[in-house]
């Protein structure tokens, strides 16, 4: 119950109070691209955003702020790496009304169907007064369907053949989600089954590509692969690998080695080769002189009684060319005739590898022709069955040379440099003779007395890889009248193979100086000069001045007592 008012108190008229309630903005969303919630990738889109609010103050500037999310994860979409983001900056009329946010992005760079969510908040003034970010809000998403493909390979609509010669690999390749209107590629690749790697025929891999522009979403296309079955041996299990791209991007592959849907096999009736290169059954040899690859070739499907010839060329397996000793090709044949259908023979390519410089993988190929037409291959670059690497491990040497263990001496009659020379990677056993010349370092060119060139060389057989030998040089020096740097050149060889040098006109290990002695220039001190620290000369001198000093005053004492008897007088 309210007190009485006091007295005198008087209600003079009617009063009210205005209250205005500030209330908080809020926003809604609702996502989608091109008016849909579900779309196929292989595109730019465009996910347009239509964001609802309320409770603004007209006449404000405002801006929302979106990012796109991935619903699987919960955290931000990237495209190629980077976020999706968004905003627009916008000044209501009203306190409720829309804005509209658009968010562009290249959806070929998606690879798995997704869920894309909008998220969505407010600001003013840098301050968040508002925020939108529901995860599971249907509104607020839109769904991305990626391509999908799947295939089936076939020859002739069956998933064997048994065939002698050229063949295609029919490859249906289905599709789904695709975008109508728009060009894509299909680009497949056979492989092995067996190796798991690509398969080769005449040491060429087999590819195919169909482009083509669907009518429908979803549908087929068929890649043909046609080659030549002649490079196959028995059976083969053959897996179609097939990729589908958009403006050079992949957007689906199916590459499953085990599925039999993109499986055929084939089985060749006609000759067929194949071969295995050794050096003595070694993979791997020494290149230090001769050798000979032995290539054993297995064949089948030959006519017995026929005769056939295998003709064989060594390649370079890092160039993929033919190898060459002195730009010549190394080649080699066999003429047989088989007595049965199956057997083998070896074909022979003996070289001197002192020629080859580098370490290198020789792979051999083969074509077996009867009647002067080609019958089969086997020439397959990445074989290792069909490759051998001879390892050249160079020799080297390195020379210090020395008069009397010295590096500087005077001219004589007679001047012997001892080259040291150091070598590693020979071959123990083996004779080898080291050549050398004396250099003019002033000039480059040759050391002369007289007209001659002072030459030397020593001829060596060690019994380790690594060791030393000497060079002896030996001259009349006496004609050298001014200071001369001389180097020493070194050349080894085996036989008549130079393999290896060390000839460096700069090099302060192989040079020696010849300094001849400055004329007038005494090699032992006089006697008569005195020297620093010889006190018999020293007090010599100091007597000889105490002595003259004496005479001196002596004689100013004579004069003097001379003057006063002649003033006397």
């Amino acid at each position: 119950m309210l007190p009485p008012p006091p007295k005198n108190y008087k209600i003079s008229s009617a009063f009210s109070y205005n209250f205005k309630l500030a209330l908080t903005p809020e926003l809604g969303t609702t996502a989608s691209i091109g008016g849909e919630k579900e779309v196929n990738a292989t595109e730019v889109f465009t996910l347009e955003d239509i964001v609802e609010y309320t409770h603004l103050v007209p006449g404000k500037e405002y801006t929302v702020k979106g990012v796109l999310m991935d619903k699987t994860t919960g955290e931000a979409l990237k495209i190629n790496g980077a976020e999706v983001r968004a905003e627009s900056t916008f000044t209501p009329e009203n306190p409720s009304g829309t804005v509209t946010v658009l968010f562009e992005f290249d959806s070929k760079y998606i690879k798995a169907d997704t869920d894309i969510v909008v998220f969505e908040s407010l600001h003013q003034k840098g301050r968040e007064l508002a925020v939108h970010a529901d995860i599971e809000d249907e509104s607020q998403t839109v769904t991305v369907h990626v391509p999908e493909i799947g295939t089936q390979a076939t020859i002739g609509e069956e998933k064997e053949a048994t065939i002698d010669g050229p063949v295609t690999i029919d490859d249906v390749v289905a599709y789904k989600n695709l975008t109508p209107g728009k060009e894509y590629s299909v680009y497949g690749i056979l492989m092995d089954k067996t190796t798991g790697e690509a398969l080769k025929v005449g040491g060429e891999e087999i590819h195919a590509e169909s482009t083509f522009t669907p009518d429908t979403a979803d549908g087929e296309t068929v890649v043909q692969f046609t080659f030549d079955t002649t490079g196959l041996v028995d059976s083969t299990e053959i897996v179609a690998f097939e990729s589908l791209s958009r403006e050079g991007i992949e957007l689906a592959a199916h590459a499953n080695i085990e599925d039999p849907a993109q499986t055929v096999k084939v089985t060749v009736t006609g000759p067929r080769i194949g071969t295995k290169a050794t050096v003595d059954g070694k993979k791997e040899v020494s290149g230090e002189g001769l050798i000979t690859i032995e290539d054993v070739v297995s064949y089948k499907g030959l006519t017995a009684g026929k005769e056939y010839k295998l003709v064989g060329t060594l390649m370079n397996k890092t160039t993929g060319e033919p190898f060459k000793l002195n730009g010549e090709e190394i080649c080699a044949e066999v003429v047989f005739t088989p007595e049965k259908s199956e057997g083998e023979v070896t074909v022979s390519f003996p070289f001197d590898t002192s020629w080859v410089n580098s370490t290198t993988d020789i792979v051999v190929f083969e074509k077996l022709s009867l009647n002067g037409k080609e019958v089969a291959v086997h020439e397959d670059i990445g074989d290792k069955e069909q490759t051998v690497t001879i390892v050249v491990t160079r020799p080297e040497i390195g020379t210090t040379a020395t008069i009397g263990g010295k590096k500087e001496a005077a001219p004589s009659k007679e001047i012997t440099i001892d080259d040291v020379v150091s070598y590693k990677n020979l071959t123990p056993g083996t004779e080898y003779t080291l050549v050398g010349v004396l250099m003019d370092k002033a000039t480059g060119s040759p050391f002369k007395v007289g007209d001659k060139e002072i030459r030397a060389e020593a001829t060596f057989t060690h019994e380790k890889a690594d060791g030393e030998t000497v060079v002896k040089f030996t001259f009349d020096g006496s004609g050298i009248t001014q200071a001369t740097e001389i180097v020493v050149f070194e050349t080894l060889y085996q036989g008549e193979v130079k393999i290896a040098a060390h000839e460096d006109i700069n090099d302060e290990g192989q040079t020696v100086k010849i300094v001849p002695v400055s004329p007038g220039k005494p090699t032992t001190p006089n006697p008569g000069n005195p020297q620093t620290g010889d006190r018999s000369i020293m007090g010599f001198w100091i007597g000889l001045g105490a002595i003259a000093l004496g005479g001196l005053a002596a004689g100013i004492f004579m004069y003097s007592r001379k003057r006063k008897e002649q003033d006397g007088e």
